[in-house]
C-alpha cells in the first residue's frame, strides 16, 4: 500500500511540476518593465528619438510601448524590431521579453529557439525568470537538444536565486533522478523551500511528498531546507 501511495504521489507531482510553462496571454506591462527606477515618462517623439540615437533603454521602451499598443497602435512587427536593437546592445529585460514573444508565438511566428536564444542570454546575466524558462525548455526539449542535465542547471540556478517555480521543480528532479542523482531527501528539501517562497499549492504538495517519507528522512530535510534558506542559498548540497 505504501509504495502504491508513492507511485500516485510521484504521478500527481510530476503533472503539476512541468506543467505548461507559459499561458497563451499577452504579457501586461507594469511601471517598472516600462520605466528603470529615476527614469521619467516621455513623450512618444522624445522615445523614439533617442531609441532612433542607439540608446538601449529607450528602445526596450518604445518595444513596449509598441506591443503593449500603449500611446500608439499595437504592432508586433515594430516591438520585435525595437526589442532586438535593445537586446543586442545587452539589455537584460528586452531579451527576457523576446525569450518570452517567441515561446509564445506572441504576434510572431513561434520559434523555440530563438526563444532559447534570447533566454540564455538573460539567464547569463542572472535573470532568473529567463533561467527558469530555458531549465524547461531544456526538460521539454524545445528549441534545444533535451538534457535533463541542462535543465537541472538551470533550474538551479533560477532556485538559488530564491525562484519558487524552480525550486519545486529542481525538487521533483532530484525525486525522479532526472539530470541528477536521485535524493529523495534533497528533492523534500526543495519542494519545502519552495513552499516557503510559493503559493498555497506548493504548501499542499508539499505536504503531500512528505507523506511518503519516513521520520528521518523529513527531518532531515527540514533541517537541511532551514540552513540552505539561512546561508540565502549557499549552503544546499
Amino acid at each position: 500500500m505504501k509504495t502504491l501511495l508513492i507511485l500516485v504521489v510521484i504521478m500527481m507531482l510530476s503533472q503539476r511540476m512541468f506543467a505548461q510553462e507559459f499561458t497563451n496571454s499577452m504579457p501586461t506591462f507594469t511601471d517598472s518593465d516600462i520605466l528603470l527606477e529615476g527614469e521619467s515618462v516621455l513623450s512618444l517623439s522624445d522615445l523614439q528619438a533617442q531609441a532612433e540615437q542607439g540608446d538601449s533603454q529607450s528602445q526596450r521602451r518604445l518595444g513596449n510601448r509598441y506591443f503593449q499598443g500603449t500611446g500608439i497602435p499595437r504592432n508586433s512587427i515594430e516591438a520585435v524590431k525595437w526589442y532586438r536593437l535593445s537586446a543586442g546592445q545587452g539589455n537584460e529585460r528586452a531579451q527576457r521579453w523576446l525569450g518570452r514573444i517567441f515561446f509564445e508565438g506572441n504576434g510572431v511566428i513561434q520559434d523555440y529557439s530563438e526563444s532559447a536564444r534570447w533566454m540564455e542570454l538573460a539567464g547569463q546575466k542572472g535573470d532568473n525568470l529567463s533561467q527558469r524558462r530555458l531549465g524547461f525548455l531544456y526538460y521539454e526539449g524545445l528549441g534545444v537538444t533535451k538534457s535533463f542535465v541542462e535543465a537541472a542547471r538551470w533550474y538551479r540556478r533560477a532556485a538559488e536565486q530564491g525562484n519558487a517555480t524552480a525550486q519545486f521543480k529542481l525538487g521533483g528532479m532530484f525525486r525522479n533522478g532526472e539530470g541528477v542523482t536521485k535524493d529523495a531527501v534533497t528533492s523534500y528539501m526543495w519542494i519545502n523551500i519552495s513552499a516557503v517562497n510559493g503559493d498555497q499549492n506548493y504548501i499542499g504538495d508539499r505536504n503531500l511528498f512528505e507523506s511518503t517519507l519516513s521520520a528521518g528522512q523529513v527531518a532531515d530535510g527540514q533541517l537541511r531546507a532551514r540552513i540552505c534558506f539561512t546561508s540565502d542559498y549557499q549552503d544546499c548540497d
